[in-house]
């Protein structure tokens, strides 16, 4: 609660009992129960390490206001829940007799071997929406270069800066009122009122001062919001449960690889919070993003709104006017790969080598597959 609405109240803080050695058994017997088929027993000792000093008396989080055993039984099942999704999601890469310890030296051997074929050209054929979907979730997991901003940043930067300075205009509003007032009376009106019909000294008419959200740089906000929930729910199981490559920094050094579920969890772990904030919940989300949506949120003084510009402008290259290039371009960033090599994940594993078969260097002209 904030301090505003508590000043207008007396609260009595309940103290925790001091009882630390009864506490410290509590957190360790939920420790126990709740993670004991989902985590190593040295991963068990390491958290109830963690969670002593957390709720240590004295500590800084203990020196404001206690926290009892229900702070900690709330962050247990909090991190049981985690440990079990994220089990699952490696589950499906165990399941597709994928090694993590070898990912790194498998994936880029089958792209070779898929580059090397003699039949696979630039005009590939593809089945039909295949060239979409592949757009989609490149635009999603792409990694922004320095400068620039990819969807995981907007996501969990960008809005996360956003709603706090959004921008709005003010409208006065004038409104009548029986025994209440709200904003600021208008006399003259008010006496009108109340004497033109039968007298009554509760009637006030107020002038109010409403916030309104619903500005082009905010729907471009909102647009950007919806479009990036829907494109990570489209995303393919062979694809959310895979790997992706990403070349080095100065690109010189070898790929690193990663898992593409927990690039995907960043977003759906902020993204739903956020589609429900009261003040972007009534913004509306416009047909189509005109030319002054981007003038307005490239000239806000925010540069966050300057940023979700940017982003749009890539998502607009991509999958709005299917521009290969750009395509390509997010691929040299980051590269999904599938989890499995079935009909579905060879086909990802061939768009794929596509894509790298058009990066500059590699001698091929940077043009898409037929539609």
């Amino acid at each position: 609660m904030s301090f505003a609405f508590m000043r207008r109240f007396a609260f009595v803080d309940v103290g925790v009992p001091h009882h630390d050695n009864l506490f410290h058994k509590l957190r360790n017997k939920w420790i126990a129960t709740r993670l004991r088929n989902t985590t190593t027993r040295a991963d068990r000792k390491e958290l109830r390490a963690k969670m002593s000093e957390i709720f240590r008396q004295g500590s800084p989080l203990m020196s404001r206001r206690e926290l009892g055993p229900a702070i900690a039984s709330d962050m247990l099942r909090y991190l049981e829940d985690r440990v079990i999704q994220v089990q699952e999601e490696l589950r499906g890469i165990g399941e597709a007799g994928i090694s993590f310890d070898r990912v790194g030296e498998i994936f880029p051997r089958l792209v070779g071997a898929m580059l090397a074929t003699r039949d696979l050209s630039l005009d590939q054929k593809f089945p039909l929406g295949f060239e979409q979907s592949g757009r989609e979730a490149y635009f999603v997991l792409h990694r922004a270069l320095r400068g620039e901003i990819d969807v995981v940043s907007f996501v969990t930067v960008t809005l996360d800066r956003l709603p706090r300075g959004l921008a709005c205009r003010t409208e006065r509003e004038q409104s009548e009122y029986r025994g209440r007032v709200r904003g600021r009376v208008a006399w003259a009106k008010t006496w009108k009122a109340r004497l033109s019909d039968e007298y009554d000294p509760t009637r006030f008419v107020c002038t109010e001062v409403r916030r309104q959200f619903g500005t082009p740089e905010n729907q471009l906000v909102k647009f950007m919001v919806e479009t990036a929930w829907s494109l990570v729910e489209a995303i393919p199981p062979v694809i959310r449960q895979g790997v992706y490559c990403r070349p080095g920094p100065d690109g010189d050094e070898p790929m690193s690889v990663g898992a593409t579920f927990e690039r995907i969890s960043r977003i759906e772990a902020t993204l739903p919070r956020l589609r429900v904030h009261p003040q972007l919940r009534e913004i509306s989300i416009p047909e189509r993003i005109t030319l002054e949506h981007l003038r307005r949120a490239e000239t806000s003084k925010m540069e966050e709104y300057g940023q979700v510009a940017s982003l749009y402008r890539r998502y607009h290259r991509c999958l709005i006017a299917r521009d290969w290039q750009e395509l390509v371009d997010l691929g040299h960033t980051l590269l999904p790969l599938p989890a499995r090599l079935d009909a579905e994940g060879k086909q990802w594993l061939r768009f794929a080598a596509m894509v790298l078969k058009s990066l500059p260097g590699s001698g091929m002209v940077a043009v898409g597959p037929h539609r």
